[in-house]
């Protein structure tokens, strides 16, 4: 099993506040949804990808109220999450083509 150890001196506090929040969202989720994105296609992720991330430019042009950026930033994590979502599946790719051809 792999640990990743990160000091706020090496990333900030705030970076690794945001990884720690993406990290306890992954375990609630993942309990519910397992690993299902490992069967998705690329472009079938970066759609939806682009469909979070024009929701998130949405709520950012029309709330700018305190509790609504709150919503914002959850969009925003949720954003994040999704590209590695894609970055993990890019790199499963790539890792068949290199035994393929080995």
């Amino acid at each position: 099993m792999k640990e990743l150890v990160v000091k706020e001196e090496e990333v900030g506090l705030h970076f690794l506040d945001i990884l720690e929040k993406m990290v306890q969202i992954r375990k609630d989720r993942r309990k519910i949804y397992h690993d299902t994105f490992l069967e998705d296609e690329p472009v079938f992720l970066l759609a939806q990808l682009s469909n979070k991330i024009k929701r998130l430019k949405l709520h950012l042009e029309n709330h700018t109220e305190v509790n609504n950026i709150e919503k914002g930033e959850d969009n925003a994590l949720d954003s994040a999450i999704y590209s590695l979502f894609l970055a993990i599946v890019l790199r499963a790719y790539r890792l068949k083509q290199t035994i393929k051809y080995l």
